[in-house]
C-alpha cells in the first residue's frame, strides 16, 4: 500500500506543479479492495486553508454515472426504465412530436438522440435566475424540446440536453424529484451523506482570468458557491451538477463496478459502463499488456474531475481538481490513466 500511495501522491504533486493547480484529489482503489487516498494544495488559490478528506468536490459530468445508476434501480416494483419510451412518460404533453415514441431512456442516457448538446444562451440566463424548483424547470425544458423532430442517432452525439431530460423523465416516473430521489437511493444503497448539487460550499472553482471563446489566459480568483454563474443552472443536475466526497464516490465505484462479474452489479456495471464511459484500448494507451479501461471525464469551467476503470485488474483510480482551465481537464483525466498503468 506504500507503494501506491507515493505513487498517488506524486502524480497528483505532477498535476499541481505543472499546471499551476490550487488543490487536487485523488483515490485509488485495488483489487483486495484496499483503498489509497490523498490530496495536495488549497481550497482556493492564495489561501492557507488546506484540504480535508471530509470536503466535497464538483464532479462536472462524472455525476452522470449516478443519474444513470438511478435509471437502474425499480420504479415501484417494476423493472428500470431503460427501455421506456420517452414519448411514452411524456404522453401528456399534447405538443410532443411523435417520432419521441421510438426513443428510450437508454437512448438519451448513451448520446444517441437527435437532440442539441446544450440548452440555449438565452435560456442558460433564464434558468440561472429562474427561482421555481428544478423539477418544475425540467419539465418546462422537456415540453420545448420534445415539441421538435428527432431520431435516433448510429454514432454517439454528446448531451447533456439529453440527461437534463433523463432528469425531467425520473421526476415522473419515480413520483418525486430527481435530487431527493438520487440522494435517498445513495443514501440506502451505499450509505452516502455528502452529495449536494451546485457548487460546493468549502472548496472553490477556478478557472482562467480571461476567457474569449477557445483562447483562455491567465488564473482566476476562487469563485464564491453563493455566485449562481460558479455553476451551470441547477436544472442541469441530472447532467452532472453535483458535488460529493471523494470516500463516498470511491466507495460507489467500488460498490458498483469492482464487485466481480458474478455479483448482482455485474450487468447492472456493464450497462452503465456502455452508457458513460469510454473505452480505452492498450494501443491508445501505449501500454503492452491487455486493458479494460473505461475513462468518465467532467467539467465545467472551474473544476475536473477523472474517473478510470480497470475492469481486468478490477481497481479504478480517481483525480478531481478545482480548476477548470481545458489543459487542466485533460491533463487530470491522464493522470487518472497514469494511477493505474504504473501498477
Amino acid at each position: 500500500m506504500s507503494n501506491e500511495l507515493t505513487s498517488l501522491s506524486r502524480v497528483l504533486d505532477s498535476l499541481r506543479d505543472d499546471h499551476r493547480v490550487p488543490g487536487v484529489v485523488g483515490s485509488l482503489l485495488l483489487p483486495d479492495t484496499s483503498l489509497c487516498c490523498a490530496s495536495k494544495g488549497v481550497r482556493m488559490r492564495g489561501s492557507i486553508e488546506g484540504l480535508n478528506p471530509s470536503d466535497q468536490w464538483h464532479i462536472g459530468s462524472c455525476g452522470k454515472l449516478l443519474t444513470s445508476w438511478l435509471c437502474t434501480q425499480a420504479v415501484g416494483g417494476e423493472t428500470p426504465c431503460w427501455s421506456r419510451p420517452v414519448g411514452e412518460i411524456f404522453a401528456d404533453i399534447a405538443t410532443m412530436d411523435p417520432t419521441w415514441m421510438h426513443i428510450t431512456v437508454q437512448d438519451l442516457l448513451t448520446h444517441h438522440v437527435n437532440v442539441r448538446r446544450d440548452l440555449s444562451i438565452r435560456q442558460m440566463f433564464k434558468h440561472w435566475n429562474d427561482g421555481n424548483e428544478p423539477q418544475i424547470q425540467r419539465s418546462e425544458i422537456a415540453t420545448i424540446a420534445l415539441s421538435g423532430k428527432t431520431d435516433r442517432l448510429t454514432a454517439p452525439r454528446y448531451s447533456n440536453l439529453g440527461y437534463i431530460l433523463v432528469g425531467a423523465a425520473i421526476d415522473r416516473l419515480f413520483g418525486s424529484d430527481f435530487e431527493s430521489l438520487l440522494l435517498s437511493h445513495l443514501h440506502r444503497s451505499f450509505g452516502v451523506e455528502s452529495l449536494g448539487f451546485g457548487p460546493p460550499p468549502r472548496v472553490r472553482g477556478h478557472g482562467a482570468r480571461v476567457r474569449l471563446g477557445p483562447i483562455a489566459v491567465g488564473l482566476s480568483s476562487g469563485r464564491l458557491p453563493s455566485d449562481r454563474y460558479s455553476d451551470n443552472p441547477l436544472v442541469y443536475a441530472s447532467a452532472g451538477g453535483m458535488h460529493i466526497a471523494l470516500g463516498d464516490l470511491t466507495t460507489i465505484l467500488a460498490e458498483v463496478f469492482l464487485a466481480g462479474d458474478g455479483s448482482p452489479n455485474a450487468a447492472l456495471a456493464d450497462a452503465i459502463l456502455k452508457s458513460v464511459f469510454t473505452q480505452v484500448t492498450s494501443r491508445v494507451a501505449h501500454h503492452k499488456t491487455d486493458l479494460d479501461l473505461y475513462t468518465l471525464v467532467g467539467s465545467n469551467t472551474l473544476w475536473s474531475s477523472a474517473i478510470v476503470i480497470d475492469k481486468v485488474r478490477r481497481s479504478c483510480a480517481v483525480v478531481i481538481a478545482n480548476d477548470g482551465r481545458r489543459r487542466v481537464v485533460s491533463a487530470t483525466a491522464l493522470a487518472a490513466q497514469r494511477l493505474l498503468l504504473s501498477r
